[in-house]
């Protein structure tokens, strides 16, 4: 009797288990997805808690994509956008690439398509970088981090330009941002409004453009 109790409670225990694991959990939203442990990204679930790994952090649906934990990517879609950048930063054309039907603008001016898309909370390790996003927590980006907002300490190689950040930017080359509240440490530093400091070479609060040290009040 005493063997038989086991083995049903046991059976309980993994029958519970195996429904807790699905690869396929719902949360009370129809159709919202969510997956636990390790995930490849891009994919089509809407939350991964866990490491998520892979090409980009996004989901291929033009859904929303939420991230608890960390964020491992190779960040190829920073690839294709960063001549528009280089465009934008040497030209001033704002350069554009624009689709239709919903799908993303690529000017570096464009957040309203880019932020809020994906939200990652935790750890986002980016090799080419993020687009798109809201971090918070830690984003360190191997070449640039756009259209994103940022709360927390965010990294970057070469270019960072935020809609908006709260904690601290260090960029190799430039930091830009619609507003700010905390530190940007980078050659160049431009804020629209800001409430902190900056530290570069050439900094931009507002209409005051000050070598070495910056300020904003907002």
């Amino acid at each position: 009797m005493k063997k038989l109790l086991t083995l049903v409670f046991i059976a309980a225990c993994i029958n519970t288990t195996a429904q807790n694991s699905s690869l396929l959990p719902r949360d009370s939203a129809e159709g919202y997805k969510t997956r636990r442990g390790i995930w490849f990204i891009p994919n089509a679930v809407n939350r991964v808690n866990g490491l998520a790994v892979g090409v980009q952090a996004m989901n291929v649906n033009s859904d929303s994509l939420e991230i608890n934990g960390i964020n491992a990517s190779a960040g190829m879609l920073t690839f294709f956008m960063l001549p528009y950048l280089i465009d934008w930063q040497l030209t001033g054309n704002n350069a554009r690439r624009k689709e239709t039907q919903g799908k993303l603008d690529l000017n570096p001016d464009s957040s309203a398509a880019l932020s809020g898309i994906t939200v990652i909370r935790g750890l986002s390790l980016s090799f080419g970088g993020e687009i798109g996003v809201s971090v918070h927590g830690i984003n360190i980006a191997g070449g640039i981090t756009a259209g994103c907002n940022l709360y927390g300490l965010s990294v970057t190689g070469y270019f960072t330009k935020v809609v908006s950040f709260k904690g601290i930017c260090i960029s190799g080359v430039q930091n830009i941002a619609e507003k700010g509240t905390g530190l940007q440490i980078g050659l160049f530093n431009k804020c629209k409004n800001l409430k902190g400091l900056q530290i570069g070479l050439w900094n931009k609060s507002g209409k005051r453009g000050l070598p070495f040290l910056n300020w904003g009040f907002r």
